[in-house]
């Protein structure tokens, strides 16, 4: 009796409509921050404005980047708030698309790496104790370029 309790538990807790909640939340703040005059809150291409005003307005201190000589221009940041937690959103355009990537203080629930949601595609990946995640209508190809140039300038600045 007590290994089919324990074995429905896991099966409930891992299962991904587990995880469904906090991926419809990333889609409905990126939709939200599409909205007029709410996609940042401190409007700067200069990764050395837009990280430390993180200071005050986010529970954590993402890795802040601008990419624009690979198409992956810096808009800004703003704070967000989800999962319990001030969550940072570091705001990135390429091409016509908007690519808003949140950090927070990463739980014990693990995210997929990919996914899609309501047309919008999602990129989830740690890096220390930070849960990241870029949500975009852009193409997966796309994302996962920018992904992949956030996770190595992270692995450069995350001390050891």
């Amino acid at each position: 009796m007590g290994a089919a309790l324990a074995a429905a538990l896991t099966l409930f807790f891992l299962s991904p409509s587990f995880t469904k909640p906090i991926l419809d939340d990333l889609v409905s703040a990126h939709v939200r921050s599409l909205m007029p005059e709410h996609l940042t809150d401190v409007v700067s291409t200069d990764r050395h404005t837009v990280k430390p005003w993180f200071a005050g307005h986010a529970d954590v201190s993402p890795v802040v980047a601008d990419f624009a000589d690979r198409g992956y221009r810096l808009i800004g940041g703003r704070a967000d708030y989800f999962d319990q937690q001030r969550v940072a959103v570091v705001v990135y355009q390429h091409g016509a698309h908007v690519i808003n990537v949140f950090t927070w203080v990463a739980g014990r629930r693990s995210l997929p790496e990919f996914a899609t949601r309501s047309g919008y595609h999602i990129a989830c990946w740690k890096l220390g104790n930070l849960q990241y995640c870029a949500v975009s209508d852009t193409g997966w190809d796309e994302l996962q370029g920018l992904v992949r140039l956030l996770r190595a300038s992270g692995e450069t600045d995350t001390p050891r």
